[in-house]
């Protein structure tokens, strides 16, 4: 993400604390999908993600350098739109602002598989044509 130390603070904090299950984890999501992703996750792994995440240690100018086109997206509702909007506007990526909250943005692929594409066939035509 690109982030100081104060801005890696700063979203542990907004985060709060992890839940102690997976079923807490998912405990506001729908039955189905909340289902599905319990079956489908590793805990353990989520927990050990968390913790490592707010110490990620890619500064903006590594992420700046990047040689390739990036599409990067966020919830219309995420509690980290306002940092996203800010990261993407430092960076050589196209921000996707897509219904949903932080966690259902990524649990509704319908929200982001047409600007995926879109991105893709982009880069590509780029690609032919440069």
């Amino acid at each position: 993400m690109g982030l100081d130390a104060a801005q890696r603070a700063a979203l542990a904090d907004a985060a709060g604390e992890f839940p102690a299950t997976i079923e807490e984890y998912f405990a506001d999501w729908p039955p189905q999908v909340a289902d599905v992703f319990i079956a489908h996750n590793d805990f353990a792994a989520m927990t050990a993600v968390k913790k490592r995440m707010y110490e990620f240690p890619t500064t903006v100018a590594e992420l700046q350098a990047a040689a390739h086109p990036t599409l990067a997206y966020c919830g219309a509702d995420d509690i980290y739109l306002e940092l996203c909007q800010q990261q993407a506007g430092k960076l050589p990526c196209h921000l996707e602002t897509v219904p949903g909250d932080h966690f259902m943005t990524f649990a509704q692929a319908d929200n982001i598989v047409p600007a995926a594409i879109a991105h893709i066939d982009s880069a590509e035509q780029a690609l032919v044509s440069g």
